[in-house]
């Protein structure tokens, strides 16, 4: 297979969070609606695959701060009218 950067992974998965950003807010709001709120939020990682996570995270978190998440609101605002 192909080599791909991370940092090019991560610019994927930022536009992925802005694309489907509207999704996950209409989702939110239905979910967040009922009466009654179920969840799971078991997280069962070995060593290996928590420290890969945090990795990815880190990366996510340097690559993010660089999108304009004010005109992200904007376009979630547009969307929801």
């Amino acid at each position: 297979g192909a080599e791909i950067p991370a940092s090019t992974l991560v610019d994927w998965c930022g536009q992925g969070v802005r694309v489907l950003s509207p999704l996950v807010a209409r989702i939110r709001a239905d979910v967040m609606a009922s009466d009654r709120l179920h969840a799971d939020d078991t997280l069962d990682l070995t060593g290996e695959e928590s420290n890969l996570l945090f990795q990815v995270l880190e990366e996510w978190e340097r690559h993010l701060a660089h999108l304009d998440l004010d005109g992200l609101e904007r376009d979630h605002d547009e969307y929801q009218k």
